[in-house]
């Protein structure tokens, strides 16, 4: 199995866990054990290894936009201004 790498936004540990929807079928998904970024959803049937790669492919901020949501949430939970963030700097996280 490919590694995962930290969290691209705090350095946490990744965690990839299989998700069972009520409808059928089964995905991946990983997230990050401190911060709860999310990492890409995978369409049902698509193995751990494609939703690691996934994971490992996202691209963490510049340090100019970890200075932006530092600034937005001084208590240095950055769940609530992440999304402030990427809307600001029009990227897709």
């Amino acid at each position: 199995m490919v590694k995962l790498l930290p969290c691209p936004f705090c350095g946490g540990a990744g965690v990839l866990e299989a998700v069972f929807p009520l409808d059928g079928g089964k995905f991946w998904s990983v997230h990050c054990r401190d911060c709860r970024a999310l990492g890409p959803f995978t369409p049902a049937n698509v193995t751990e290894k494609i939703a690691v790669e996934l994971w490992n492919q996202r691209a963490p901020f510049t340090q100019e936009q970890l200075r932006d949501i530092r600034s937005l949430d001084g208590a240095g939970d950055y769940r609530g201004a992440l999304l402030v963030a990427a809307q600001a700097s029009k990227t897709s996280y």
